[in-house]
């Protein structure tokens, strides 16, 4: 690939972004860094949709037209599968493709075949199952009447396992199996309830087999069935005409079919017709025909009374009607047993040394281990063999490293233990086998990336930079990350993109609706204080001073914790202060504070003087303001301008506090913003109807919310600051000017 050509309409908050990514073998992936609320999560969700054939929108006005291109360099669509979007965390996340992950492609080869073949053969049985069993989903059901016992898992090996039962004689059921065995249980929650009537039934049923002459329910059972099956057997006299003859237990001979039908007949009349057994079966039948959900079943029961004594034990009732069924089908089910059979030790083989084989879920499992420490717990796979053969999904064990406790990925306790970032952590052990997936099937992926590292600690933030660097060097594979952490993004440049970090990393800048990516190699923002301290001596900007007065502050405070002269003299410079006394000069206020009062602290600290021809006479909080002043929008990537924005926000908003307060000049030296905002509510109690009081001090948290503190090297190397926009600071600092006003 060598293009991606995007153009997005109305997409969530996208209203406009128009931009083409070009590819090579060393540009093959980009950093786009978007502060909150620019364009990153539409960015990630318009893919998200394109790859799920899912239509974007417009949130705020679903009836807006919607605009989604995406194609290459030869404005062809890019193929949906090619698209793979990484969010930032998604619950209960699994890879489609973790199936292609297997041991080698010759052994699954071979493993597939085999099962092509038995495959084929199940789907006929299956097929004629169901129309002999009448049964809604008889593949399903079955598995279910059978799962528990031994711990079958397939349809195979049940079927394997009943071959000795289909071989010799069964009972031949030819009702529908949902009559009896019905999808909403009514039969079985019928049984339930009148359980003791059909054990009375049952009972009864048993003591007249047991007193009868020509039944017998004791050892091998001959009832009903077998009495049947016998006249099957003879039915047709040429049993009789070969001069053999019956003799039944009272030592009767029988000697013809007819005969035999009429002492069976009889036989079976008189345990039906038995009045105690009649009476039973009438309350039993009244209590079915009374519910309208089993009319089937009382059919059933109507054409074979004997089938209650069957359902004194429902579920294996169940798996012998299956076996019926099976058996009476007999041809086609031992057909397929017989070649399973000649399969089984292949399979067994394959299977062993699938167990020995190392495969793409278990280098990821061990890179997770490796690479996210900190956790309390390893992982380890399961059933490796299933899922390397059979295409299951693995089942990830927990080892928790305090305890001999395991949990499976699916059981809900795991996730009750595990905190926010460790249940992320194993998200991101989906992400690592879809990403070896698309390896294994050599398939060429665009991965949209979205803050992937968002609240991991450091660490394991740089585990994460390790895997996208493992994307990023595979040739078939290219990458779009999206971050709103300008630490990571500067991260990214230096260990994926250090051969094109300044072609192929961008910003997310918001011009009127549309967004535009400008590429975003500022050394300003990639080295904060290089730039502006180089400044101050070859090119003389006073701006370039004054921005550098919070971070020569800060090297002081960290060096002296005693808060030296010179720290103080910096802090009055940045905070409203009134008659204060350092290095034996006396200073009326802030505003005295001049370029010369400064120099010998710059030069303390880095050894060099400012230039001749500045004037260090003027007060460098009037020249605060001038600078502030004349500050636009031209430049939304200059940090100094920022800075210097805060610091005339902050100053004028101290001002404006400070006229509405009584506080001593020894008390205000210690105080900062927060603290004197403190004091003004206290000292100004709000009336109910005091709107333009409200007004202010909403204007005024705004500032503390703002640009109290990110003026300084120790909130996150200025990350709040490059956050902010140039424009929001303009706008809030010309807010301040027309709203504090002293009056």
């Amino acid at each position: 690939m060598e293009r991606l050509k995007i153009d997005f309409e109305n997409c969530y908050w996208i209203k406009k972004l128009e931009h083409d990514f070009y590819f090579s073998e060393w540009k093959k992936s980009f950093i786009i860094y978007a502060a909150n609320w620019i364009m990153k999560t539409s960015f990630s969700k318009t893919f998200n949709d394109f790859s799920k054939w899912v239509e974007s929108k417009d949130l705020v006005h679903p009836n807006k037209i919607t605009k989604r291109i995406i194609t290459d360099e030869n404005g062809v669509e890019i193929a949906k599968e090619n698209i793979f979007v990484i969010e930032s965390y998604k619950d209960n996340y699994s890879s489609e493709r973790m199936s292609t992950l297997i041991v080698n492609n010759d052994l699954k080869k071979e493993y597939d075949k085999i099962y092509h073949d038995l495959a084929e053969n199940e789907d006929e049985l299956i097929k004629k199952l169901k129309k002999f069993s009448w049964s809604s989903n008889c593949k399903e059901e079955l598995l279910n009447s059978f799962i528990s016992d031994n711990n079958w898992k397939t349809f195979l090996e049940i079927i394997h396992s009943l071959k000795d039962k289909i071989n010799s004689d069964q009972p031949k059921y030819t009702f529908k199996y949902n009559d009896v065995f019905d999808k909403k249980w009514n039969v079985e929650k019928f049984l339930k309830i009148h359980w003791e009537k059909i054990k009375k039934y049952i009972e009864k049923y048993n003591e007249i087999l047991q007193n009868s002459t020509f039944f017998s329910n004791s050892g091998n059972k001959f009832w009903t069935y077998q009495a049947k099956e016998l006249w099957n057997a003879v039915s047709d006299n040429s049993f009789f005409d070969a001069w053999h003859k019956l003799i039944i237990n009272w030592n009767q001979e029988v000697t013809s079919p007819a005969q035999y039908q009429d002492i069976l007949n009889q036989e079976i009349e008189r345990v039906i017709n038995n009045p105690e057994l009649k009476d039973i079966f009438e309350t039993i039948d009244k209590a079915i025909s009374a519910n309208a959900e089993l009319k089937a079943f009382r059919k059933v029961i109507d054409e074979s009374n004997d089938l209650l004594i069957k359902l004194e034990n429902y579920n294996e009732f169940k798996k012998e009607v299956w076996i019926s069924y099976l058996f009476q089908m007999k041809e086609d089910t031992i057909k397929l047993i017989d070649l399973y059979d000649s399969k089984i030790d292949t399979i067994k083989d394959i299977i062993e040394k699938a167990k020995t084989s190392r495969t793409a879920r278990q280098e990821a499992v061990d890179e997770f281990n490796t690479r996210f420490i900190n956790m309390p717990f390893t992982l380890y796979i399961d059933n490796k063999e299933d899922i390397m053969l059979k295409m299951d999904h693995p089942v990830i064990k927990f080892k928790f490293n305090d305890s001999d406790l395991e949990f499976t990925q699916d059981e809900k306790e795991i996730l009750n233990i595990l905190s926010q970032w460790e249940k992320r952590a194993l998200y991101l052990l989906n992400i690592i086998f879809e990403i070896k997936a698309r390896e294994n099937l050599d398939s060429e992926t665009i991965f949209i990336i979205d803050d992937i590292a968002d609240s991991f600690d450091y660490k394991n933030k740089y585990a994460i930079i390790q895997y996208l660097n493992d994307i990023h060097k595979n040739n078939k594979f290219y990458q779009i990350i999206l971050t709103h952490n300008f630490d990571f993004y500067r991260t990214i440049q230096s260990r994926i993109l250090w051969t094109s970090k300044r072609s192929n990393s961008f910003i997310a800048l918001k011009d009127n609706n549309k967004i535009q990516l400008e590429k975003f190699w500022n050394w300003e923002y990639q080295n904060p204080f290089q730039k502006r301290l180089s400044c101050i001596w070859r090119e003389n900007w006073e701006k370039y001073i004054i921005s550098c007065v919070p971070f020569i502050r800060n090297l002081i405070e960290f060096s002296d914790w005693n808060h030296s002269e010179d720290y103080k003299l910096l802090t009055a410079l940045l905070h409203q202060k009134r008659w204060f006394t350092i290095n034996w000069q006396l200073y009326n206020s802030t505003n005295d504070i001049t370029l010369l009062n400064i120099e010998p602290i710059f030069n303390k600290t880095l050894g060099k003087s400012f230039n001749e021809n500045l004037d260090k006479s003027i007060s460098i909080e009037e020249q605060i303001y001038t600078i502030a002043d004349s500050i636009s929008n031209d430049e939304p990537l200059n940090l100094a301008n920022k800075i210097i924005l805060s610091i005339a926000i902050r100053l004028k908003t101290e001002t404006y506090i400070l006229s509405k307060i009584n506080i001593s000049d020894d008390e205000l030296f210690k105080m900062e913003t927060w603290t004197l905002f403190e004091e003004f509510k206290t000292q100004n109690p709000l009336n109910v109807d005091d709107l333009d009081g409200k007004k202010k001090r909403n204007l005024i948290e705004s500032v503390l919310l703002m640009v109290s503190e990110n003026i300084h090297i120790n909130s996150f190397m200025y990350e709040p600051l490059i956050d902010i926009s140039t424009e929001h600071l303009i706008n809030l600092y010309n807010r301040v000017k027309s709203e504090l006003v002293i009056n």
